[in-house]
C-alpha cells in the first residue's frame, strides 16, 4: 500500500501543487483495505475521507471513491 499512497499524493503535484480531490479505486478487497490506504504515510496527512461500496461480486471484488473532505 505504500507505493499505491505515494502515488495517488503524487498525482497532478507537479501541476498544482496540491494532491487530488478525487480518487476512484477499483479491484479492492473490503472497507479496511480503504483504511489502510489512507492511513498510509503519504495520504494520513490529507484530509481524505472514502465511500466504500459492497460489490454483489463473488469474487469480494469492490469500488470506492477517495475524496477531499474540504472540497466535498
Amino acid at each position: 500500500m505504500y507505493k499505491l499512497g505515494k502515488t495517488i499524493a503524487e498525482i497532478g503535484n507537479s501541476e498544482t501543487q496540491n494532491p487530488p480531490v478525487l480518487v476512484g479505486v477499483a479491484e479492492i478487497e473490503n472497507q479496511q483495505v480503504m483504511e489502510g490506504l489512507l492511513a498510509t504515510e503519504h495520504l494520513a496527512n490529507i484530509k481524505y475521507d472514502y465511500v466504500h461500496y459492497d460489490s454483489p461480486d463473488e469474487r469480494g471484488i469492490d469500488c470506492g471513491l477517495i475524496y477531499h473532505k474540504d472540497r466535498f
